[in-house]
Formats: structure tokens, C-alpha cells, sequence
């Protein structure tokens, strides 16, 4: 079992029996020691059962991705500390008992929070020091179709909502050397080196280097490969880089792969229509998109 697997585990069991001891007992802690009605206390014990079961769930998947999922739990991990240690020092908390017990919990879901984060990103961390992220994907379109889409560099903007422009400023064509620069919506601006292409997959170099680079990663590589299977094709997204921000790696890499993990089946759904759908068709196809573990 992974890390990131056994403190999802952790926090699932913690969660569900807390909730339910809250809502078995309700009754007996709004009338001596939470100064909170009773129905409140079950709704909130309920929450947490329903919490717990959704924790356990994303624990459980072994073959999807947990990026997105882990980020939002510990979100929400953080907002329960951030509501509960007031309640501990207010007039709520009408025992000692009551205030040890408020603490004591937003400690342990506090500390399962960051517990979290730190197993997803120990998930990214390569034997370079690099964090890689990767995506793999099953699509019912043909790999010689997506691939013909895919290795028109310079028409990438077709495929990505969020870019306005896409072109080369070096070389015409997907081969060793040529420069594709993407500038997105809000005018921030980036270019890609090809460094190593195949008959269905590349490598890309971001000159991250670049003093208008808008991201705060550094040694950035990343690349696509197609394979054909018996209904379509598996796609594979990834990419490797290091932090170059004052914010810490463990923190950056998770929230970055949270966003990839969204942002990622977008693009491949544009890939099969050719073209960027109206929002109803690309949600339909995004949903069916799920992104599995590299």
C-alpha cells in the first residue's frame, strides 16, 4: 500500500467514526457539553460519515489518479480546523471535555491534511530530484487520427480553450529543434523545444528560462505518446520539472497536478472532435475521459 493510499485510509476510518459517534450521541453533547442543537450535531455527524466514505472510495482506486481528489480532501481537512478551534474557546464548549475533544480532533485531521499533500507529492518525486506528473488516457478515437491533430505543433490552439495563438518560431514542422511559442488568454507567453520525436510520441524543453516564463518551474520537459489499441488508442501526458517559487514543492507540484488532471482530458476530448466543441459536448466527453495512473 502506498503512503499516499494508507494516510487516505487514515483519514477515511478517522472521519467515519467520528462522524458517527457524533450522530449516535448528539443528543447527550448539545445538552452537556456543545451548546449546539441536537439536529445540527447529526447533520454534522452525517456530513462526516458522508466525508469519510468519499476519503475511503478515493483511497481504494488503484487505477485513477487521486491528484484533484487528495487536494480537495485536504481543503477540506484545513476549512475544519479553520471552523472548529474558534468553537473550542467560545461559550459553545461548555466542558473541558468538550474543548480537550474539539482541539484534539482538529489536530488529528489537521495533521492527516498535510500528511496527504506531502504522500501525493512524495508520489511525483523521481531519483533526479525531479517531480514528474503523468496522465494516461483511453480514447475511443484512432491513434492515427489524434496523432495527425496532435503533430501539427503549431495548431495546438485549436485543441486548447485557454490559448489564443500557437506558432513556430523555428523549424515548420514536428522534427528535433523547432520552437513552438503559445501565448494563452491572458497574454502570458511560453516556447517549447522539440527534443526528441518517434512515429507516435515527442519530448518537449520549455525554455523556462525565458525572464517572461509565466509558470515557477525550472529544467521543465514534457511529451505525448500515442498507441493504437482494439477500441482506439491510450494516450499518455507527462511531464518533469523542478520548483523555482517561494512556494514549497510539496505544496506546488499537487496544486499543479490537481489543475493538470482537470485541464488535461479537456484538450484530449478537443483532440477527437478536431476542433473545441460547444460545452455540453466537451463536458459529455471530458467526464468519459478519466485519467488512469502512468
Amino acid at each position: 500500500m502506498t503512503r499516499l493510499r494508507t494516510t487516505l485510509f487514515a483519514n477515511g476510518i478517522f472521519s467515519t467514526v467520528s462522524g458517527l459517534l457524533i450522530t449516535i450521541f448528539a443528543e447527550w453533547l448539545s445538552s452537556r457539553h456543545i451548546a449546539l442543537p441536537t439536529l445540527f450535531l447529526q447533520v454534522v455527524g452525517l456530513g462526516l460519515v458522508g466525508f469519510g466514505a468519499g476519503v475511503l472510495a478515493t483511497a481504494l482506486s488503484r487505477s485513477r489518479t487521486r491528484h484533484f481528489a487528495t487536494v480537495l480532501i485536504s481543503a477540506l481537512d484545513v476549512g475544519w480546523v479553520v471552523l472548529t478551534v474558534p468553537i473550542a474557546f467560545s461559550p459553545l464548549a461548555q466542558s473541558a471535555a468538550a474543548q480537550a475533544s474539539i482541539l484534539a480532533i482538529a489536530l488529528i485531521v489537521g495533521l492527516l491534511g498535510l500528511a496527504q499533500i506531502v504522500a501525493l507529492d512524495d508520489s511525483f518525486v523521481t531519483e533526479s530530484g525531479h517531480r514528474k506528473i503523468c496522465f494516461r488516457f483511453s480514447s475511443t478515437t484512432s491513434a492515427d487520427l489524434l496523432w495527425s491533430r496532435l503533430a501539427e505543433l503549431d495548431q495546438i490552439a485549436r485543441f486548447i480553450p485557454d490559448l489564443r495563438s500557437s506558432r513556430y518560431v523555428a523549424g515548420s514542422s514536428l522534427s528535433v529543434g523547432a520552437i513552438r511559442e503559445c501565448i494563452d488568454v491572458a497574454g502570458q507567453r511560453w516556447r517549447e523545444e522539440v527534443t526528441e520525436t518517434t512515429s507516435n510520441s515527442f519530448t518537449l524543453r520549455f525554455e523556462t528560462e525565458a525572464p517572461d516564463y509565466p509558470y515557477p518551474l525550472t529544467d521543465m520537459h514534457g511529451g505525448w505518446q500515442i498507441e493504437p489499441t482494439g477500441a482506439g488508442s491510450t494516450v499518455e501526458v507527462w511531464w518533469t520539472a523542478r520548483g523555482k517559487s517561494r512556494l514549497p514543492e510539496w505544496i506546488l507540484f499537487p496544486l499543479m497536478a490537481a489543475k493538470a488532471e482537470r485541464s488535461t482530458p479537456t484538450i484530449i476530448a478537443c483532440l477527437e472532435a478536431g476542433e473545441i466543441p460547444a460545452q455540453d459536448a466537451l463536458r459529455r466527453s471530458r467526464s468519459r475521459l478519466r485519467p488512469g495512473l502512468c
